[in-house]
């Protein structure tokens, strides 16, 4: 990167290198560390590190990205996609901690999207926050 800064005499000229590393905030790790997965024509971006769970044998959720793929039907830390006529929150909108107190998963929220609610749990608001914030109804082009 070359940067010029006019003086009397001309113009000097400043050269700097740099990587850049993304920086990390109170939302997370970095833009490269998340992936976006779509259902039904919903997308959502969640961490890299979260895998489509094994829902074999499991009536809800529809679909699950989570930290740990063999969960039992998608439960613990992740993002669940449920219809939203049997979708029965522990909570109104918004994310909160669960009145259990904190564990591990501490941080939870959902969204409502056509036929689909959109619910995560994580182990930080930041990342449950921009987990839910990230949510697009898009025409899937499958």
């Amino acid at each position: 990167m070359a940067l010029l800064f006019p003086v009397a005499a001309g113009a000097v000229t400043v050269a700097a290198s740099a990587t850049f590393e993304p920086p990390r905030g109170p939302d997370g790790p970095p833009r490269s560390a998340w992936q976006t997965v779509e259902f039904g024509g919903v997308t959502v971006d969640v961490p890299a590190r979260w895998g489509a769970a094994d829902l074999d044998g499991c009536t809800e959720p529809l679909a699950a990205w989570t930290v740990r793929v063999r969960t039992r039907c998608g439960q613990g830390p992740g993002v669940s996609f449920v219809p939203s006529a049997t979708f029965d929150p522990p909570h109104g909108p918004g994310v909160r901690q669960p009145p259990d107190g904190p564990g591990p998963e501490r941080w939870s929220g959902y969204v409502r999207v056509g036929d689909v609610a959109v619910d995560v749990v994580a182990g930080s608001r930041g990342v449950a926050r921009r987990v839910l914030s990230s949510v697009e109804d898009e025409p899937s082009f499958r």
